[in-house]
């Protein structure tokens, strides 16, 4: 099975996740990183990146007195979990709504 194949299909494992206290966007990135790259997510030497590069980190918000968002870039679109459930989605799709959005390698 080829990477990108390889990876798509661990996106599917994840595709029931839920929204619900103590598992949030957060703690499903965490998850998701780890399916993606084999490697448990630290946000310890993460570097900054002007453009999303696959895989890498977005973080989205508003202000400092609002929450953060937070999803995995991964083949072109970003794997997110919001109150609705997991979406895969463009990125141009989950920035509708956040004033800043910076991607993390």
């Amino acid at each position: 099975i080829s990477t990108i194949k390889r990876g798509y299909l661990m996106l599917d494992e994840l595709m029931d996740r839920a929204w619900k206290k103590g598992y949030t966007c957060h703690e499903f990135a965490c998850e998701a990183w780890e399916k993606i790259t084999g490697k448990e997510l630290t946000l310890k030497k993460r570097k900054p990146i002007k453009q999303p590069e696959s895989p890498c980190i977005v973080f989205l918000y508003n202000n400092e007195r609002s929450d953060s968002h937070v999803g995995i870039f991964y083949q072109g679109r970003v794997i997110h979990l919001g109150v609705r459930g997991v979406q895969y989605v463009p990125l141009e799709c989950l920035t509708i709504g956040f004033r800043k959005v910076s991607f993390y390698k």
